[in-house]
């Protein structure tokens, strides 16, 4: 009655569980690769490369990422937790969210 041209239910079950397991651990490798995914683009906040006139700029701004923060996930270039690219330290946009200082 079995026929070895089938597949059996159980081994169907290990392949597809196979196949989903390497899809996701795919589509984290991509996420962990690419530190803009899920940001706004530059364009889209008003980013640019000067401070606002009020001196307000990404250096001083509480999702502004140096690049020796360890929450940056480039450690190279300074980045932004909200907006894609590289960000300028005296560059300004209108997600700008100053830092508070601690008590």
């Amino acid at each position: 009655m079995s026929d070895p041209k089938w597949l059996s239910r159980r081994t169907a079950l290990k392949a597809g569980i196979t196949v989903l397991a390497g899809t996701l651990a795919a589509g984290e490798a991509r996420a962990d690769s690419d530190p803009d995914i899920g940001k706004q683009s530059k364009e889209s906040v008003n980013y640019r490369y000067h401070p606002a006139a009020n001196g307000n700029h990404c250096g001083i701004c509480a999702n502004f990422l140096a690049p020796d923060n360890p929450d940056n996930p480039t450690h190279k270039d300074a980045r932004c937790k909200l907006v894609a690219g590289v960000i300028d330290p005296n560059g300004y946009c209108i997600a700008f969210a100053k830092k508070r200082k601690n008590a």
